[in-house]
């Protein structure tokens, strides 16, 4: 089975993070002597069975890319699905107009990232599914980072966080890409998204009757795709860097109190 991979480096911060970092990009978030995009690098470089990696974002980073082993840059559009989607046909086109079997969509905000992390997630996908997702339950992510400032979603069996890289079918995800426009742009709009997910779905979720496995059926329903949600997938996936108190804590729980 052959790979590729995108790295989705175009978030942009903006006040005390922005001040305390001294940059404006997320990709470029300096971390243990290196960029958040240089760590992402390394890690999905080593995962063997990658042959192309495409780097998604604003120009300010295509040096930055380049000089950490991108086969390719692509310049942002204006959403994730689109920028997902320009690094699938970009690849696509590097390949002789073939997609590879899988793709891996990783953030470029994960500190503690790391090739075994990402391999362990990889291991558990099922074969059959064209989008898997990770999925951490809280007691696992809080052991790993004691007291760390993160969101959980409270469902009938736990609660829970999702991780920030993906196991994608390429196809799929070009098929599916009015779909998961759809739900992105709902993400934030509670009314908007008890409209897409239907209204047995939302009186799960408030009764807390919903369970990891009906999401999952659910959102196979509406991108008419088989997808997975990989349970007990490493906490490294899930830890990502929003503001500066997320920004203070890895720097606390690496050992160093500074850049």
């Amino acid at each position: 089975m052959t790979f590729d991979a995108v790295i989705l480096a175009g978030g942009r911060i903006r006040g005390p993070i922005a001040r305390e970092t001294g940059v404006q990009y997320k990709a470029l978030i300096p971390f243990q002597g290196f960029t958040l995009l240089e760590r992402t690098m390394s890690a999905v470089r080593a995962i063997e069975q990658v042959q192309h990696i495409a780097v998604i974002g604003p120009a300010a980073l295509e040096a930055t890319a380049a000089a950490a082993g991108a086969s390719l840059f692509v310049e942002e559009g204006a959403s994730i699905p689109e920028n997902l989607e320009r690094g699938v046909l970009a690849l696509q086109q590097a390949r002789g107009g073939r997609h590879a079997d899988r793709l891996v969509a990783a953030a470029s905000d994960l500190p503690f990232l790391s090739t075994e992390a990402i391999n362990a997630f990889i291991r558990n996908c099922p074969a059959c599914a064209d989008i898997c997702v990770p999925v951490v339950r809280r007691r696992t992510f809080q052991m790993r980072f004691p007291k760390a400032p993160a969101r959980f979603v409270r469902l009938q069996d736990g609660e829970y966080t999702a991780g920030c890289v993906f196991l994608l079918n390429p196809e799929a995800l070009i098929a599916s890409r009015p779909h998961i426009e759809k739900i992105c742009n709902a993400r934030k709009n509670q009314t908007a998204m008890a409209m897409l997910l239907g209204p047995l779905f939302m009186a799960r979720f408030v009764t807390r009757r919903l369970r990891v496995e009906h999401i999952e059926r659910r959102c196979g329903q509406i991108l008419g795709k088989e997808g997975a949600a990989v349970l007990d997938s490493p906490p490294e996936l899930a830890f990502d860097i929003d503001d500066v108190e997320d920004y203070r804590y890895a720097l606390t729980a690496s050992g160093r109190t500074c850049i």
